[in-house]
């Protein structure tokens, strides 16, 4: 009987060892496997990463409604608190692939895509890359340099005027050998584009940017030098069919009668763009220029790049049922204004020593119609304006890096406008809405702000 029991109690413990080696095995194989989970989660999250930036601001202009490229126009005063840019970004870097969206939230409570592309490079060579989606044009240097980054707090006038919103839709194809490479040095961007800024496509007409760059470092990563050449062929089809042309001989814009409707209007940009960086006992000062000139086709108020489908506004003065005057406004399709422009900027930042302190120095011009001077603006026509006048400003500033994540700024930009001759005739001074230029225009601006960022 003894031999029973023990037989049993053998038989017992056998089974019971088993059955917590059994249940021993598979939590060892569980917990492999959320090891697993957690370890492919977390290679996923060093993949993605975030950051974001914000530019809150406090400025004042010289006098109330004065116009601004400093942030928009003052519209009904001369000081305003504003939220300048508000950023949300999300990258994942891939395998020969990178992703990237740009949220840009603002301060009216609108929210807009400011990018949204995605950049494969082949594996084999690792020289070519692919870019597709809305993304930063390539030219120059300042219209691809982060606002979060840019020392100054906008992007030189002629770079806003030909280029909003910095960035388009298009795809663009980016030469560069590898980093192991003595090549390295060279990038070629070349790239189509929508060439309505951050807006759907308008015309069949597509836009060819080419910036051939270079980048070389020195003295022990002391000294970097780098610069590059720009080419951009644009174009939009014509709103109304009437394409105007300066006339030198006669001082005036005048229709050509060789296009008409639909018809496509070049734009042709050349530049040119230089950086140097010298790191010393001084501090790292940093020279920065660029210049770009060519043909600019806009409305009689504006040589801004179209953004859309280009439209007018035009009053008409009727009468209603009572016979009294009345101003109605419409939209309309507006004749196209072909104009030679020249514009650019030379900027110095000076960090100095090794404290959190820098220097800001920047001056800038804009020349939309470089065939004439403010005199011959009204001397012999009535078909110029505002947009035919040439706009410079010097800049000084101060930053402050107070942390990693957080940089206080004051600016001052002391801006200079192509004056009309008062003595020509004042009603075409009048009719064309240029009065106020017979003088330089008191818009200046004072800049403070507080730039947050992760």
């Amino acid at each position: 009987m003894k031999k029973v029991l023990f037989a049993m109690l053998g038989f017992l413990t056998v089974n019971i060892v088993q059955a917590q080696e059994e249940e021993i095995t598979d939590s060892v194989q569980w917990l492999s496997g959320k090891i697993e989970t957690a370890e492919t989660e977390i290679g996923l999250l060093k993949k993605l990463k975030f950051s974001g930036y914000i530019q809150a601001q406090w400025q004042k202009a010289d006098t109330i409604g004065s116009p601004s490229v400093a942030g928009g126009d003052f519209k009904g005063t001369d000081n305003r608190f504003q939220v300048r840019r508000a950023r949300l970004k999300a990258a994942y870097s891939g395998t020969n692939s990178n992703i990237a969206m740009q949220l840009d939230l603002k301060d009216d409570g609108s929210v807009k895509v400011k990018e949204a592309y995605g950049i494969y490079t082949e594996p084999l060579l690792n020289a070519f890359s692919l870019t597709g989606g809305i993304f930063n044009r390539p030219i120059g240097f300042e219209v691809e340099y982060s606002s979060s980054t840019l020392e100054s707090p906008e992007r030189a006038r002629v770079l806003q005027t030909l280029f909003p919103d910095e960035c388009d839709l298009g795809a663009k194809l980016t030469i560069q050998a590898p980093k192991t490479s003595s090549w390295n040095f060279l990038k070629l961007d070349v790239g189509l584009f929508n060439g309505n800024a951050i807006t759907s496509e308008t015309d069949k007409f597509k836009d060819l940017i080419a910036h051939l760059s270079f980048k070389k470092v020195l003295m022990d990563e002391n000294l970097q030098i780098s610069g590059g050449i720009s080419y951009y062929l644009g174009g939009f089809a014509s709103p109304s069919g009437t394409l105007m042309k300066w006339n030198s001989a006669d001082s005036t814009f005048k229709a050509d009668a060789g296009y008409k409707k639909g018809d496509r209007i070049d734009r042709k940009y050349f530049g040119i763009d230089a950086q140097i960086s010298l790191n010393s006992a001084l501090g790292l000062t940093s020279l920065r220029a660029e210049y770009l000139w060519g043909q600019q086709p806009g409305t009689f108020k504006s040589t801004v790049s179209p953004k859309g489908a280009i439209t007018d506004t035009k009053d008409y003065i009727i009468k209603d049922t009572l016979g009294n005057a009345v101003t109605y406004t419409a939209t309309v399709k507006p004749d196209i204004y072909l104009r030679n422009f020249n514009g650019g900027y030379v900027m110095l930042v000076h960090r100095l020593m090794q404290t959190k302190h820098e220097i800001v120095a920047k001056y800038d011009w804009y020349d939309p119609n470089t065939d004439a001077s403010g005199d011959e603006l009204v001397s012999k026509n009535k078909n110029v304006g505002p947009s035919d006048l040439k706009f410079t400003t010097i800049g000084l500033g101060y930053n402050y890096y107070a942390t990693p994540n957080v940089r206080l700024s004051v600016y001052y930009d002391m801006v200079s406008n192509e004056k009309l001759n008062a003595k020509y005739n004042k009603a075409v001074i009048a009719e064309n809405g240029v009065k106020n230029y017979t003088s330089d225009l008191k818009d200046n601006v004072l800049t403070l702000r507080v730039l947050y960022k992760f």
